[in-house]
Parts: C-alpha cells; structure tokens; sequence
C-alpha cells in the first residue's frame, strides 16, 4: 500500500482531511465522479438524500438490490429530474455462484437476471457480485473442477447482462472473505477468458490495503474491465480521510485516469459522528487529491 509515511518526496501533493471546512462545491472542481452507498447521505427520505447529494457534487448513487427490483418505477420516477444516476447496484442476496447445491445456484441465477433487468432500465453500469466466500460450499469434484461450472454461469449472465445493456461487476475481496477472487488481477483475468462486454470487474480501495502490491499496478492490470470502485478510510473502513495521513489515494486516483476510467468511485464505509460535517470534509479530500493526481 502507498502511504505518505514511506514517500515524503509525494507529500506536498496529498491533502489532509480540512477538518474546519464543512461545506462542499455544488460542482466538484475536479470533475471526479463520487458516489454513495444507500445508507451514507443524510436525511429521511430518499427524496432529502438525493438533495443533499445534488448539493454536495455527488452524481451516483448505489442501492440494495432488493430495494431495487420491487421499485424500479419509484427511482426512475425519483431520478428523472435530477443530475444522480444509478452508479452500480448491490446483489445482496443470499447464495452463491459457487454453491455445492444446484437448487441454490438456479434460484441464484434467476434472482440475478430479475436484477440484471431493473439495472438496464435504470441505466446502472452494472450489478455487483462476489462469486463466492470462504463459507462456500463447493461441489464434490476435483479441484480442477471446482469453477467449471463458474465460468459457464458468469458467461451465462454476462451475455444476459450484455443485452440488457449493463454489466455483472466481479468484486475481489480479501482471503478472509473468499478464496476465489482476492485481487484485481484475477479479477480482470476472469473477464478476459469470459470476453463479453457484459462481465466487467472493480477494485475495492479498502480491500486492495491489504492485498495489493500497489494501487497503481492492480489498477493498470484491471485496465479496460475496470468500471467501477468502492472506497473508504484505509485502516478503520470509515469515511475517507477519517484515517488522517495513511488516507492517501492519489496513487490510485493517477492509475485510473491513466486507463481513462469513466466509472464511479462510490463511498462504501462506516460513518461516526456529524454526517454533514464528516462527509463534506471527506468529499473535499477526495476533489483535492483526485486534481492533483
């Protein structure tokens, strides 16, 4: 992981977290894409949320699943006027791609292309999936075996997807989660033996703390499959920048212009204390950090 501690030539360059300015441009300076996570705007509704948003810069927004598919018509009608489009949706369900029962990998896969539909008609970029986590319960096979069945369901919704006009997004997490998919690089090599524009990846900033050599190399490796990224505080998992000095992403933010990303960094993290003051500082670092990259 880059850190400001180990490259002080690089210092100058990072923006600590201004813990005394609360307001954000309406218009982020930098032109970097922020979204949210259902769960970190303020407010009763999600009418309020999606003002505190707008007011704030941030034009993505990524939901539950499960709220999703049962309200389609709702976001579409809560979106329409608004400068907020849905960034990437949560599949949340249970189940796995990987499971040992075929009853649950059917019943997956249908609850799968139920939200592969509602993210086409709300324009997402994609449906985020982890394939699989250490709880797992793979078939009884040989371990060449093991993700034959895998691949063939990923190709299966990835064409799904594809007609849909979206993507299925493979997000790497770390080994204490999952054993399949812990990087990027794995990630991206997933997508390329697919080879269908509807199987897409993403890098998780928090996950890639501890399992990258470097956010720049992971990043470059994704290259084109790239579409999307989660972010929050490097050590704690809260908001960016709560994690002070060892918060630093302009390593990463470099390597994403370098591969032209065109995707939405979305806020995924813990939040403590005063929203509006926490997240307004913590969008300032991110405007700052992603200008100077």
């Amino acid at each position: 992981m880059y850190s400001v501690m180990s490259a002080p030539v690089l210092a100058a360059e990072v923006t600590t977290l201004p813990l005394l300015k609360y307001k954000t441009e309406s218009r982020l300076r930098s032109g970097i894409k922020i979204s949210f996570q259902d769960g970190i705007a303020p407010g009763r509704n999600l009418d309020e949320r999606f003002d505190f948003m707008e007011e704030s810069g941030i034009t993505g927004f990524e939901p539950r699943a499960d709220d999703i598919i049962k309200n389609v018509s709702k976001y579409q009608k809560l979106l329409k006027y608004r400068n907020i489009r849905i960034s990437a949706i949560q599949s949340g369900y249970k189940g796995f791609l990987c499971s040992g029962s075929r009853i649950v990998r059917n019943e997956y896969l249908g609850i799968m292309k139920e939200i592969i539909d509602a993210a086409g008609e709300l324009g997402a970029n994609g449906v985020i999936i982890i394939p699989e986590t250490v709880r797992t319960v793979f078939p009884d096979k040989n371990t060449t075996d093991i993700y034959r069945d895998p691949l063939d369901h990923l190709y299966e919704l990835a064409e799904y997807a594809g007609r849909h006009n979206t993507t299925i997004i493979l997000k790497p997490v770390n080994r204490k989660e999952a054993s399949w998919i812990n990087t990027v690089v794995q990630a991206a090599d997933i997508c390329r033996t697919v080879n269908l524009k509807g199987l897409r990846c993403m890098g998780d900033l928090w996950h890639m703390s501890g399992k990258e050599v470097s956010d720049k190399d992971a990043i470059l490796e994704g290259g084109e499959y790239l579409n999307h990224i989660h972010i929050a505080s490097r050590k704690s998992r809260l908001m960016p920048g709560e994690d002070r000095m060892n918060d630093n992403y302009t390593e990463a933010f470099r390597a994403l212009k370098k591969i032209n990303f065109t995707g939405f960094i979305s806020f995924v993290c813990g939040i403590t204390g005063d929203k509006n003051k926490i997240i307004a500082s913590s969008i300032n670092l991110l405007d700052s950090q992603w200008q100077s990259a």
